[in-house]
């Protein structure tokens, strides 16, 4: 049987995740009965059940008008995936803190493979370190099951047959969470850590667990029940070779993760340190208003390293340090306060509020020399970072409001836009519209061609004086300060209109010493220079 590198492995499931992260956003639901739904919809079905719900009959796949038809006061929500995404970044986040090595299981958001190789030297008894990373998730308000053993399949297998324990009868319980708590501060075991000290007791627990546990698809399961296979243990009895054949990949992978061939190490996701960022203070400060300016400056720049990597804000930590005086201690001198938004957020208004009410309560016992800010992010949703990278600066419908204002004072054709028209002459090839409302500019395709030099064109091309035989000074077209022509470009030639009023310019881009450009033409036939625009 192939072995992996890693010596221990520890599964950690956190049954109905969606549920839990529903009662973790609405709190005051977990003594109701309460549902997460496909859809805010009657017709919406019902994918999670809590316990108080349960009791009243109301079960998974119903649909949400049934359930309301049980319990009038039954409670419903919809859990997107983005926000199953970014639970899992809390909860690896928290894991973390027990073992750098963290795989996600991609089919189910609440499994999660932990490197636990090593850590008896820390940990005689693994269970204990089982217990203290449920205690962990549990006051991060998370319900979990821990299982350390040898293999993915089996440690995973095993955890799924705890979950008739009472990690699923817990969840959206206050009496039972508190009654795991007094347990667990007493020092007796938790239910739903388990170690599995020898690989054989995995094997043989993971044989009895029923196969409707693994997440399989029900047309999976209705064959495999028709061969009269309920449980891993039956599954290993059949031939691998005719199960790929008959069933499909599903079903001959899992034969093979069942008997131990599993060829893949365990697949770490890289872990991205939070974000810090402090200065000094000098002089030191101690008005709040000023403390709440200085971390301002620090909370903008972290807010857009966060977008860059596509993340929110979930914590945001903050460390004061108080100039020396012999009135403190070493230890006295450091601050430290935790703050969390109510949702991962990238909205610096609300977190500088947070960080004000935070300091008002402080009672700071000398002025701060040094200020620091960590801050620990979660996977964004795509409307964050829309809203954060492409919010506009300007408000759109104040600036409409501005310029009714003037219309009603100066006309409707007071307002306007400079539009292209197809035109052979620069003075042809734009006209103006009415402007009814204020647009943000929008950037061209990166594999568009190069924008043009940008030109203040003059609407009526502004003749020049006619230039000298002699010119001493060089050829002197603006004022005195921007000195003469030093580079001329050109000439580009407009011609045509032969039917009508033959036209014929002669356009040079001119340089001045001081470096303004201006563009300029000369008439042939009317044998003058003209100013067409400023390049800017």
């Amino acid at each position: 049987m192939w072995r992996s590198t890693v010596d221990r492995l520890a599964c950690v499931d956190l049954p109905a995740f969606p549920l839990q992260l529903l009662l973790r956003d609405h709190a005051e639901w977990r003594d109701d009965p309460a549902v997460v739904v496909e859809h805010d919809r009657p017709q919406g079905k019902i994918l999670w059940v809590n316990a108080a719900a349960a009791r009243l009959g109301i079960r998974r796949e119903m649909r949400y008008a049934a359930g309301l038809s049980i319990c009038a006061k039954l409670r419903a929500g919809v859990i997107s995936s983005e926000r199953i995404e970014r639970g899992r970044e809390e909860v690896a986040t928290q894991l973390r803190s027990f073992s750098p090595e963290i795989e996600p299981f991609p089919g189910d958001p609440g499994v999660f493979w932990l490197d636990a190789s090593g850590l008896e030297r820390l940990h005689p008894d693994l269970r204990v370190w089982g217990d203290r990373l449920r205690a962990r998730l549990r006051a991060e308000e998370f319900c979990s099951l821990v299982v350390v053993g040898w293999t993915r399949f089996g440690t995973f297998a095993v955890a799924r047959g705890l979950r008739q324990g009472s990690a699923d009868r817990g969840i959206g319980s206050r009496a039972e969470a508190k009654a795991r708590g007094r347990r667990a501060s007493r020092g007796a075991a938790m239910p739903g850590t388990l170690h599995l000290r020898d690989r054989s007791r995995e094997a043989a627990m993971a044989r009895r667990v029923p196969l409707e546990r693994l997440s399989l698809s029900p047309a999976s399961l209705d064959a495999l029940e028709k061969l009269g296979a309920y449980s891993v243990g039956d599954l290993l009895e059949l031939p691998a070779g005719g199960l790929g054949k008959r069933f499909g990949p599903e079903l001959l992978r899992l034969h093979r993760l069942a008997q131990g061939e599993d060829p893949l190490p365990l697949q770490s996701v890289a872990y991205e340190a939070p974000l810090e960022s402090g200065i000094d203070l000098e002089p030191p400060v101690a008005d709040v208003s000023q403390l709440v300016f200085h971390f301002s400056r620090l909370l903008h720049p972290l807010l857009e390293r966060l977008v860059g990597r596509g993340d929110a804000l979930a914590q945001l930590d903050l460390d004061l340090t108080l100039e020396q005086s012999s009135a403190l201690s070493e230890d006295a001198r450091f601050l430290h306060k935790s703050l969390r938004p109510a949702a991962p957020t990238l909205d610096a208004t609300q977190l500088l509020h947070l960080v004000h009410l935070c300091l008002d309560r402080l009672e700071l016992a000398g002025a701060v020399e040094r200020i620091a800010l960590v801050a620990g992010g979660v996977a964004a949703t795509e409307e964050q970072l829309l809203l954060f990278v492409d919010a506009p600066k300007r408000d759109i419908e104040a600036g409409d409001r501005a310029l009714a204002r003037v219309r009603a004072e100066l006309g409707n054709d007071a307002v306007v836009r400079a539009v292209l028209r197809p035109g052979h002459l620069p003075e042809a090839s734009y006209g103006w519209e009415p402007m009814e409302h204020l647009s943000l500019p929008h950037l061209a395709d990166a594999d568009a061609s190069p924008l043009p030099l940008i030109r203040r064109i003059e609407q009526r091309p502004r003749p020049l004086p006619p230039r000298p035989r002699i010119e001493p000074d060089g050829w002197l077209l603006a004022e005195l300060e921007a000195g003469p022509v030093v580079k001329k470009s050109g000439p580009y030639i407009f011609s045509g209109a032969w039917w009508h009023n033959l036209i014929h310019r002669e356009y040079h881009f001119a340089e001045f010493r001081r470096g303004d450009i201006v563009w300029v033409y000369c008439d042939r036939r009317r044998k003058r220079w003209y100013l067409h625009g400023v390049v800017e």
